[in-house]
């Protein structure tokens, strides 16, 4: 499964990946790889993975690019971004993987100051953090609700609000 996710913070495309790097080893005690790649098309790439998903932060993403999400983000979701961060948690891993990830975004959460989104492949948004709040969506369908529950939520280590993100107040 693939997530976007956006994070405020003043630390840049490759400092945000190197901190990342730093919590991934942290929460996953195993080998984790962190590679500064040069893709076929020119533009350079950080990609940290392990066994439970892959991290990719374009370090040549055009600012153009990066403020049509800051936009939106900001219009659609209320949260101020700055790096983009695209996540792929592995199929075969995916339950353990996502725990993991939990505990990831948690530590990053405590770790940085800044607004924070997290969107899955659908759009949709899973959590965001707003005025230093953390709020999840409470308005999960079936499928999700099988991985989006508490008793995962509570591996973010960070106290959070469920919300309906579909009512505009």
């Amino acid at each position: 499964m693939e997530y976007d996710l956006f994070i405020g913070s003043k630390l840049g495309r490759l400092n945000a990946a190197e901190r990342l790097y730093e919590v991934a080893r942290d929460v996953i005690g195993k080998e984790v790889k962190f590679d500064k790649i040069r893709h076929q098309l020119g533009f350079q790439y950080v990609c940290i993975g392990c066994e439970y998903f892959t991290i990719d932060i374009d370090l040549d993403d055009e600012d153009h690019d990066m403020q049509e999400y800051r936009e939106m983000n900001i219009r659609y979701h209320g949260v101020n971004t700055d790096v983009r961060i695209s996540v792929e948690l592995i199929s075969k891993t995916f339950n353990i993987g996502w725990v993991k990830f939990l505990e990831l975004m948690g530590k990053l959460l405590r770790s940085i100051a800044g607004d924070f989104l997290l969107l899955d492949d659908t759009s949709f948004p899973v959590i965001k953090r707003k005025n230093d709040i953390l709020y999840v969506n409470s308005n999960v369908d079936e499928y999700r609700a099988t991985y989006i529950n508490k008793k995962n939520l509570n591996r973010l280590h960070c106290p959070f609000i469920e919300e309906n993100f579909s009512i505009k107040l």
